[in-house]
């Protein structure tokens, strides 16, 4: 008896994406339907040996899958740590941790205390080379920014932006209205501000630029411009939908930081559009890249080239070689199709990529050769139905910098935990 959800399943849930509040209720109950008849007797299967941090009695996890835990130089994994249940929505009134882990000591070297949060993406966390990260926070006075921790002396020294981050590199971040994407999609905002604190919003919306070493700041992408004859789309009227209907999302810079992509996300009569952007990093040359009404999930091969997981129409939602330069699109090959919606990352020829839960609960994690066409199980893990919507805990697999592991995250064990596997024994 097949756990993989059938041709007409996935045509079904495809209609529905459209209809958020629709599709919630009827994946609820269909859920818990097929968990009962088809419920397996473990909770994980792999031929790999799966690791993870052991440390106290907290729950661990990264974020999401466009970066990696795990420093350049492969001595120390970034983490989030949290007493409070994953299980519950993220709370203003409940902090929960930054911690940075010593491999080869074995042991947390580094703790900071954190408001703002949630549990898809964490904090933002991420490297800024081998000795030196920055993550999101709150403070009243000031409100959503980002701090900065710099080891490189042997103690740790922070120094904050005004600005929240969503991207980085060494020398510049890229930023978005956190708030609002609060209000459109609470499963990556924050849920900070106060009515207080709405004041401190930016006078223009849509992708701001951060000069790390200036801290200097500037718009460089308004929402605004989007809506220009240039950007209109022939399948969807993007210049009927209300700001308050639109947002920026998942924005992602290009490995040599030259050019960056981001998601515009528009709402209409409660059906969700979606549009591919990408623009130099200092927002100019703004070009659509994909508009045939879902985008969702992309990774960057190189510097020119995109894995996203799209709809092209006349073809259909699968995964997708975009070229940024000429705008050409391609599918990838049949063996790695089939699956459904995942989250790609990419080191050389390989992707790693996973799966939503299937009819027993269990999500799959596989490992693809791009060029080779070779797809390889690396496991199978169990989510249980007490994680769903908000609370939910995709594997968003990452690897680390050296291609030799793969990092996720997993509630298989009951709690949220950051693991890894060793693809070289």
């Amino acid at each position: 008896m097949s756990t993989q959800f059938s041709s007409w399943e996935r045509l079904l849930a495809k209609s529905l994406s459209a209809f958020p509040q629709a599709k919630k209720t009827l994946k609820k109950v269909y859920q818990q339907i097929n968990y009962r008849i088809y419920k397996k007797n473990y909770q994980y299967g792999s031929d790999y040996r799966v690791e993870e941090i052991q440390e106290g009695k907290g729950e661990t996890f990264f974020g999401y899958y466009d970066k990696s835990p795990e420093s350049n130089d492969g001595k120390f994994i970034l983490y989030h740590y949290s007493k409070y249940s994953t299980k519950k929505k993220p709370s203003p009134l409940h902090q929960i941790e930054v911690r940075l882990w010593n491999i080869s000591e074995g042991l947390c070297v580094f703790k900071r205390k954190i408001r703002s949060y949630n549990w898809q993406q964490g904090a933002r966390l991420q490297w800024l080379g081998s000795t030196k990260f920055i993550f999101n926070d709150y403070k009243s006075e000031i409100g959503y920014h980002a701090v900065v921790v710099d080891f490189s002396t042997g103690s740790f020294m922070e120094y904050i932006l005004s600005m929240p981050v969503y991207d980085c590199t060494e020398e510049y971040a890229l930023s978005l209205d956190f708030s609002k994407l609060h209000q459109l999609r609470p499963d990556y905002g924050y849920r900070n501000h106060t009515e207080a604190a709405e004041t401190l919003k930016f006078n223009e919306e849509g992708v701001f630029r951060v000069d790390l070493e200036t801290s200097k700041q500037n718009c460089i992408v308004n929402i605004e411009d989007l809506s220009k004859d240039e950007f209109t789309s022939a399948s969807f009227d993007v210049k009927s939908v209300p700001l308050q209907e639109q947002k920026i999302n998942h924005i992602m810079i290009s490995p040599d930081g030259s050019q960056f992509v981001f998601l515009h996300r528009l709402y209409i009569n409660g059906r969700r559009f979606d549009r591919l952007f990408v623009a130099n990093q200092y927002g100019d040359d703004v070009r659509l890249l994909a508009d045939d009404q879902m985008v969702s999930h992309y990774s960057w091969i190189d510097n020119e080239q995109l894995i996203v997981y799209m709809r092209v129409i006349g073809q259909g939602d699968c995964y997708y070689i975009v070229d940024v330069g000429s705008g050409e699109v391609f599918p990838l090959r049949e063996t790695i199709q089939g699956f459904g919606d995942g989250h790609p990352s990419v080191f050389d020829q390989l992707m790693v990529t996973d799966t939503y839960p299937n009819k027993s609960r269990m999500k799959e994690l596989f490992l693809y050769d791009l060029e080779k066409d070779k797809l390889v199980r690396l496991g199978e893990f169990f989510e249980s139905l007490e994680f769903s919507e908000e609370t939910r805990c995709d594997l968003h697999p990452r690897f680390s910098n050296d291609g030799r592991k793969v990092y996720f995250d997993s509630v298989h064990s009951g709690t949220r935990k950051l693991h890894w596997i060793n693809l070289y024994g």
